[in-house]
């Protein structure tokens, strides 16, 4: 049984984010054989990580705990966490993104970068988190569950921002080595501060942590967003190929070419009005850079329960941040909602994990259990409220969309009550019995419980505003008639 706890908390959060990434809204799915393939090149980038890394401390003669690093001077970890650590490991990535996906037929837009660079990265993460894991046990595991492996996650995610942008111009040399350096940079600064101690470098290690999931979610909307635009292009082009002309196709038939007819990005295209002749490349370039967004396809099918229920519980619970900031993107670009996605999820990230830190350090720091149970129990509460005022907050937002188009959404203050609850299970539960990972099992499946409802509503909701479109072209074809 702590065989199975250990596995499923070591594999779950990697597979999950993966699936979250894989499964985000995209104009044209990536082949799931592909996807998964790049998951197993990720986890097969771990062995010249390891191969290279034992070379090196041979050679060096390091100590094989990785803890004395605490030690060293700050230059001397420097060196140690950018250019031994973060290097060696992201141009592990690098590579094998490169190699295995970047030249691939079905790689036929920057969005696909950022699919192809989360499986490595997840393949990654899933691999080295299951010997931190099993070698350090549960509390790892959890820790590791909000930083590491969003860290390699999201590092894939801006590398292959990076990729997906460089296949698609002229020189892509420039964006090649951007996407390298800045996945070295950011992963080292996340060791350097991981490996300090202090309330700075504390800061600083959340701030980087922060900065990382900032841009990998960033990097995934704006890509996608060029993806719509293709998409949604009424340009035709004829495509010359072996002094004949085909067509006319409209821009996402070419790009789906790329992939299905086995076109590629020097081949030329007319465009039809003009007669233009410019490669594929050229083109896509162009309306890649294109920031027409002036038509929009609502996310009709929203999400299945079953399927948020599984994602929810294979990630401990993590899916929530994605599934907000999933809604958040939706939102504001359906119903021209004044916000930062990004930034709002990240809040909520900051509220729901940080507060446990906090607490721990003040309970620590001030031995206040031995002191005060009163105490000990206020903060309980106060990090308790903070949680479900955030989460409070968040729901309203969604509501008040819901209201104006559905009689009736979801019971904020009862789903806010049992969300209060579980916080005080997961307080309160005693921490001495041996079934702990169960107990966290359970609070899962209670915070599972309060979101299912809201996810109802709001596939509902986007079901109504699909006919309400539908309702409405027909009236317009109706009176054009």
């Amino acid at each position: 049984m702590e065989f199975f706890s250990l596995f499923y908390l070591a594999t779950g959060p990697g597979i999950a984010i993966a699936l979250y990434i894989y499964y985000f809204d995209k104009w044209e799915p990536e082949p799931a054989q592909l996807a998964l393939k790049c998951f197993f090149m990720g986890a097969l980038s771990t062995l010249p990580v390891l191969l290279y890394g034992e070379l090196i401390n041979m050679a060096y003669d390091l100590p094989e705990d990785p803890g004395f690093i605490v030690a060293l001077p700050a230059w001397k970890k420097a060196l140690y966490t950018f250019l031994y650590v973060a290097f060696l490991e992201e141009s592990a990535k690098f590579l094998f993104l490169k190699e295995f996906a970047y030249n691939h037929r079905e790689f036929n837009e920057p969005f696909d970068g950022i699919v192809y660079g989360a499986m490595i990265g997840c393949g990654f993460a899933t691999v080295e988190n299951i010997f931190y894991v099993f070698e350090r046990g549960a509390p790892t595991g959890f820790s590791r569950l909000f930083t590491a492996v969003p860290m390699h996650a999201f590092s894939g995610i801006l590398m292959g921002y990076f990729l997906g942008r460089a296949k698609f111009q002229a020189d892509p040399f420039p964006d090649l080595g951007k996407g390298l350096l800045y996945a070295v940079l950011l992963h080292g600064a996340y060791n350097f501060f991981g490996y300090s101690t202090g309330m700075i470098t504390y800061i600083g290690f959340v701030g980087v942590l922060f900065l990382i999931l900032y841009t990998g979610l960033r990097a995934q909307r704006k890509l996608l967003s060029q993806s719509e635009t293709v998409q949604s292009s009424t340009r035709e082009f004829l495509i010359l190929k072996d002094d004949a002309q085909l067509g006319p196709f409209r821009l996402h038939e070419i790009r789906d070419g790329l992939a299905d007819w086995g076109l590629d990005l020097n081949d030329t295209l007319i465009e039809k009005e003009t007669g233009n002749q410019q490669s594929i490349r050229d083109v896509l370039e162009q309306e890649f850079g294109s920031r027409n967004r002036s038509k929009r396809r609502i996310p009709s099918r929203g999400q299945a329960l079953i399927w948020f229920f599984l994602i929810y519980l294979l990630t401990f619970g993590m899916y929530l941040f994605f599934w907000f900031h999933r809604n958040y993107v939706y939102f504001k670009t359906y119903k021209k909602l004044k916000l930062n996605p990004e930034l709002r999820s990240l809040g909520l990230f900051a509220v729901t994990i940080f507060s446990f830190f906090i607490f721990a350090n003040v309970m620590a720091i001030f031995n206040l259990p031995g002191i005060s149970p009163v105490v000990e129990i206020s903060l309980y509460l106060a990090v308790a409220c903070a949680e479900t005022a955030f989460l409070y907050i968040q729901f309203r937002i969604i509501k008040r969309y819901l209201d104006a188009t559905l009689k009736r959404s979801f019971p904020i203050h009862t789903l806010l009550g049992l969300f209060f609850l579980s916080l005080l299970l997961n307080f309160f539960y005693p921490k001495t019995i041996e079934n702990q990972f169960w107990i966290n099992i359970l609070i899962i499946l209670v915070q599972s419980a309060v979101l299912l409802p809201v996810q109802y509503h709001l596939n509902r909701f986007w079901k109504n505003e699909t006919v309400s479109k539908r309702m409405n072209a027909l009236k317009s074809n109706k009176n054009d008639f």
